[in-house]
């Protein structure tokens, strides 16, 4: 077994810097150094190895472009013809802000197209477009109610037992008696008669007006519309009498109704014949 004084008795010594052994301890601190060295120097180069030769990389990168020039291929911004030498690029040159003269034809069409924006960024331009659809669909509403008044005045002519025409206008004999009367009475009399045949009057278009449209709406909820349609069509091939069973209302089956309606119609037949014998 080896021991530190069988090393002492064979002749080894320790590094250990002493009066003895210094000069051996520097040489080999010296090679230690110069070792080191030469490690450091190794990984620098193992480090770069797989590094890129940027002069070869230059010279492959110059020869490539003077063949692409060559051949046409590329083509750089700032490059310029010898024929474009003299002219400047749209880049470097300073745009114009002053308003130059246009000619008249240019002028009217920017005018036009600058009165077309103000017209359409206005908002009584908006309105009126609004205005006028309302008139659009109001005028369409007043056109399905005029052909629906018809219709319902056609199914009202064609049955007169279901629709008794109880609300007349004023007649002209009417007027001339009361003109006649207001005459002997005076103006007072006359402007009060005058009046109140003209409020009369307006009443009774009105309850006419509600009338027609009570009509519509009843001719609508009793399919009347359709039947009427097949009665006019089947007139136009030859003239019958209506047939009332062939209508969807009966007086068999509503006897209420039609005794409503027959009240009605005396009640209003007296009223006529009376007011003409106060005329007389």
């Amino acid at each position: 077994m080896v021991t530190l004084d069988n090393f002492n008795q064979s002749g080894v010594r320790w590094h250990v810097k002493n009066r003895d052994n210094a000069a051996r301890v520097e040489a080999d601190e010296a090679l230690f150094r110069k070792k080191q060295n030469d490690l450091a120097i190794r990984s620098l180069i193992a480090r770069n190895l797989f590094a890129s030769n940027k002069e070869y990389e230059e010279e492959l990168k110059k020869e490539k472009e003077s063949h692409e020039k060559k051949l046409g291929i590329l083509k750089y911004l700032v490059e310029v013809d010898d024929s474009l030498a003299n002219v400047k690029p749209w880049w470097s040159e300073v745009p114009k802000r002053g308003k130059e003269a246009k000619p008249l034809g240019t002028l009217l069409a920017s005018d036009e197209v600058d009165m077309k924006q103000k017209q359409k960024s206005d908002p009584l331009f908006h309105m009126k477009k609004v205005e006028e659809e309302f008139a659009r669909i109001r005028e369409a509403r007043q056109a399905i109610e005029v052909k629906e008044r018809a219709a319902a005045a056609q199914i009202m002519s064609s049955c007169s037992s279901l629709f008794p025409d109880d609300i007349r206008t004023p007649g002209t004999k009417r007027s001339r008696n009361v003109h006649e009367d207001s005459q002997d009475t005076g103006d007072a009399k006359l402007e009060k008669q005058r009046r109140l045949e003209l409020l009369r009057a307006e009443r009774l278009v009105r309850e006419r007006a509600e009338r027609d449209r009570a009509a519509v709406v009843l001719c609508k909820s009793m399919g009347l519309s359709a039947a009427a349609k097949a009665a006019a069509a089947k007139k136009e091939e030859e003239v019958t009498v209506v047939d009332e069973r062939q209508l969807p209302f009966n007086s068999a089956f509503n006897p209420e109704l039609s005794t409503l309606a027959a009240e009605r119609r005396n009640a209003h037949r007296s009223e006529v014949h009376r007011k003409q014998r106060s005329f007389r």
